[in-house]
């Protein structure tokens, strides 16, 4: 089974490098600019993992999590953020009280950090 990464962030930038990441490792995924596009894609299939900016306009990355939640509690989600508030985490991980762990990559690590949690790195050889 091929696993489907959908990545939900409003910012243009930082979806066009998850696309080139992901697509360099022949991991099939869907873009998405928002939450209200991704929640309308969920009603036709389930990704393998979800990942999403926290700080969105309309549903928040918190607010996302709640709603894929209430339909499949089974998708794992990696929360990325460009903001280092020690606050906002605190906020995150007490408003997310769920026997999932949640992942807070920085986006410089994350396209490392979800491709090698999906495949393995390869093992080499010796010679």
């Amino acid at each position: 089974m091929v696993p489907m990464v959908w990545v939900i962030d409003d910012d243009a930038s930082i979806r066009f490098v998850f696309d080139r990441g992901l697509a360099l490792q022949h991991i099939s995924h869907r873009l998405f600019d928002s939450g209200e596009e991704a929640l309308a894609a969920l009603a036709r299939e389930v990704p393998d993992v979800i990942v999403s900016d926290i700080r969105m306009p309309g549903i928040s990355g918190l607010d996302l999590i709640a709603r894929v939640r209430a339909v499949d509690d089974a998708i794992p989600f990696i929360i990325i953020t460009a903001h280092s508030d020690l606050n906002e985490s605190e906020m995150m991980m007490n408003t997310i009280k769920s026997e999932s762990t949640m992942l807070t990559v920085w986006l410089s690590t994350t396209i490392f950090v979800m491709v090698y949690s999906i495949s393995p790195l390869p093992v080499a050889s010796s010679v």
